[in-house]
């Protein structure tokens, strides 16, 4: 049961891991878009911007299909936990 329970700590600190990632990665996305904005009203090249803005959206769904994957194998694996005996 300890091997489970080490398991089981170990996606959750993935899910977690994988969740600051996330989060990172929508800022990053709205940052981007504020960028962008500003570099049109400027009249500068935006082609760089708008290169790397393509790639955030696939990254994003990437990120967010493994910690459902994750988060799906951990309740799976807490429910296989057996409850503590007063």
């Amino acid at each position: 049961k300890l091997k489970l329970v080490e398991i089981i700590l170990e996606k959750d600190q993935k899910v977690r891991t994988l969740t600051v990632d996330l989060e990172k990665l929508k800022q990053r996305k709205n940052q981007m878009s504020q960028e962008i904005n500003q570099a049109k009203k400027q009249n500068k090249d935006i082609a760089p911007l708008l290169q790397e803005m393509k790639q955030l959206p696939e990254k994003i769904t990437q990120i967010e299909q493994q910690t459902t994957q994750l988060k799906n194998e951990l309740l799976y694996d807490l429910q296989r936990l057996p409850n503590i005996m007063h």
